[in-house]
């Protein structure tokens, strides 16, 4: 192979590399949609020529390939949580789109980069880059391909917990999908509006909802969604008090996400195994689920993740009368939620440093 590089002449080197150029950006382009276990065997297998394809694209000029391997490479750094690789990609390729004079391909990243900030709970962020790709959505007369952003906006009410805004935000997703028979989108809709639900304690819509998203999610065979469906009904069936069921669940969706390599999820149910154990006093089941949940944030640099089961460990060292560790777990937590500012959290953990300031203040016969 080296010998026939060298026989080749200058001017053939170009267009092989165009071609290299080509066929490396129609690749990438065929998976910058799928989920992450469709993606991670191509880009493990391929990563290094993407990138390599990427630098010849910039220096050749060809602007094209260079924006479908970088909108590409920007969906698995999303999809595996590298949020800032994929902020600094999204950034490029909508830079891309604006040097090709591609408007209407524009509103694909900056819809991206609102996920972005969404993950980093900079929800005023996010909700910016949401708005910008609707306006320029709206602008090209694209009103159908708005329900994905719609949907989003609703997550961003929901996070901040203005209910009424989201449900809005979810009906005006859930109108388009259904009119274009959109079913995989209804279905995620319909998980929202389910979440929305449970958080106002309608426990019976929620499951309503639920079941109609898994409804949809096991005939198509979406399986990375019927996992989070089945997590969601294990809460639903918590707060219902029927732990049995679930842990089922969980263990359920669990099942999944280790089977499909997906860590976030799997790492979100092993923190609600950990709650169930907590709940029932199983101290060290509820350690060793939190445990397995932390390695998985901690590698992630999820720093929210990792701050919620700093606490929850803080919570099964307060059960187990170790304050000193309590109070370690408690501020480690605290220290992140300040600076992720978020205050509701921030104020669970200072409540819970106040329930180890006054099991110290007892004598210790009442420590049990």
């Amino acid at each position: 192979m080296r010998g026939k590089q060298h026989l080749a002449s200058p001017e053939a080197l170009p267009a092989w590399e165009r071609g290299f150029c080509g066929y490396m950006g129609t690749l990438a382009d065929q998976y910058a949609s799928k989920e992450l276990h469709e993606q991670r065997p191509v880009f493990q297998l391929f990563g290094g020529s993407f990138e390599r394809a990427l630098g010849l694209a910039k220096s050749l000029g060809d602007l094209q390939n260079c924006g479908a391997l970088l909108q590409a490479l920007a969906a698995y750094a999303l999809n595996r949580r590298n949020l800032p690789l994929a902020q600094q990609q999204f950034e490029a390729y909508a830079a891309n789109c604006d040097q090709r004079g591609r408007e209407d391909q524009a509103a694909g990243p900056y819809h991206q980069l609102g996920r972005v900030a969404q993950e980093r709970r900079d929800f005023a962020a996010a909700e910016a880059w949401y708005r910008k790709s609707l306006r320029t959505k709206m602008r090209q007369g694209n009103e159908d391909v708005a329900a994905s952003t719609f949907h989003q906006l609703g997550m961003v009410a929901q996070e901040r917990r203005d209910f009424d805004a989201g449900e809005v935000w979810y009906q005006k997703s859930l109108e388009i999908e259904e009119s274009q028979g959109n079913e995989r989108g209804a279905a995620i809709t319909f998980h929202q509006l389910g979440i929305v639900a449970q958080e106002r304690r309608d426990f019976d819509a929620a499951e309503v909802w639920y079941c109609k998203s898994l409804a949809i999610e096991e005939i198509q065979g979406n399986e990375q969604g019927a996992a989070i469906t089945y997590h969601q009904l294990g809460t639903v069936a918590e707060e219902r008090r029927d732990f049995d069921a679930a842990e089922a669940l969980y263990r359920k969706s669990l099942a999944i996400s280790e089977r499909q390599g997906n860590d976030h999820g799997a790492a979100n149910s092993y923190g609600q195994l950990g709650n169930l154990a907590l709940l029932t006093r199983d101290f060290d089941a509820a350690e060793a689920s939190y445990s397995k949940a932390l390695a998985i944030f901690e590698r992630q640099g999820n720093d929210h993740g990792a701050a919620s089961t700093y606490h929850q460990l803080g919570r099964v060292a307060e059960g187990r009368r170790d304050l000193d560790a309590a109070e370690a777990w408690c501020l480690k937590a605290l220290a992140v939620f300040e600076r992720l500012d978020d205050g509701q959290n921030a104020v669970i953990a200072k409540r819970s440093l106040g329930r180890v300031a006054r099991l110290r203040a007892l004598p210790p016969g009442d420590h049990q």
